[in-house]
């Protein structure tokens, strides 16, 4: 390993895997770093890539080495692929995919969907060993939660920016958006516990799946509108402890989320009103509270019902809390 490489490996153990959690707030860094060090393999090889290409954007920016680092990881990992995908590799191969999307998504989510790609692969190598497998080994369930995390997100991501990007792939000749839905293979589907643990994670998945703008007709269906009240209800009657005394991270984060939740069936549905409005107050103090938040939905949800002076900077400088 170069010398250069060995600075970059020490500033994500020190800085980007702190910033690399589940949605519960459980550390990933050490699980990624051992995960690249099981074997000298192929796969291990696109992990370790990837995590220093990481840290090269992120202290660097995305300059030639950067690049070069990505693309070594992504030979590595297809000359992995060829070979096939099997229990014994699935998790260097969701690691490598994942933190190449989080690299994409960072270096071009403005001009590329090629991060979609990344998670489709990951849904393949999972599909391949299933869900359940990785959540049933005691040290990959970390894992599994990860991969259900950025599964949820790029559903929401995709619902609303995908008619953009889709028209910008058409002048520049590129390919659709992949569209196959997380649910449609059974050995994609969380189990139980994995559910329990990512509760409030699941509940923005049900939403994102259900909502509809209040321009589509099935919008105006008493069905629909009866399920909008109930679904409202049932994530009030979940929120959580308000106490600012509380210290479990990710009971705050998951209060944040049911918040942000709440905020952005409002709006979506177009049924926002008072209700709407309490629950963003209670997402601003929420916000207000904490030293930083690593979770862009909630931070881009709550962080622009800001209105008020006292509010404003939270609304511009609570930033997720990657390494400078």
């Amino acid at each position: 390993m170069a010398a250069g490489e060995g600075i970059l490996l020490e500033y994500f153990d020190t800085k980007v895997s702190k910033s690399l959690t589940t949605f519960s707030e459980k550390p990933l860094g050490s699980l990624l770093r051992r995960i690249s060090l099981t074997n000298g393999s192929l796969a291990c090889m696109a992990v370790h890539r990837a995590m220093i290409a990481l840290s090269a954007l992120l202290r660097y920016g995305d300059c030639v080495q950067t690049q070069r680092l990505k693309l070594s990881a992504i030979s590595a990992l297809g000359a992995s692929a060829r070979n096939g995908v099997s229990p014994e590799n699935a998790a260097q191969h969701v690691s490598a995919g994942l933190i190449l999307c989080i690299l994409e998504v960072y270096a071009h989510s403005d001009t590329s969907y090629q991060w979609t790609w990344y998670i489709m692969g990951v849904r393949d190598v999972v599909a391949a060993v299933s869900l359940d497998w990785f959540d049933s080994q005691e040290d990959l369930s970390d894992l599994s939660d990860w991969v259900y995390h950025h599964e949820v997100l790029s559903k929401f991501s995709l619902r609303h920016w995908a008619p953009e990007v889709a028209e910008k792939s058409q002048s520049t000749h590129m390919l659709d958006l992949p569209k196959r839905a997380w649910d449609v293979d059974p050995r994609l589907v969380p189990c139980n516990s994995m559910q329990q643990r990512n509760n409030a994670l699941r509940t923005l998945a049900d939403v994102v799946d259900m909502v509809v703008p209040p321009s589509d007709p099935r919008s105006s269906s008493p069905e629909y509108r009866d399920r909008l009240r109930w679904v409202r209800d049932h994530i009030e009657e979940h929120l959580g402890s308000d106490d600012p005394n509380l210290s479990d991270p990710a009971e705050t984060m998951a209060r944040l989320y049911r918040l942000a939740t709440l905020v952005y069936l409002g709006r979506a549905s177009g049924q926002a009103g008072p209700r709407v409005n309490a629950h963003a107050r209670a997402g601003l103090r929420l916000l207000g509270r904490l030293t930083e938040c690593t979770r862009p939905f909630a931070l881009i949800i709550i962080g622009f019902e800001a209105e008020t002076d006292e509010e404003q900077p939270k609304k511009w400088y609570l930033t997720l809390d990657w390494p400078a």
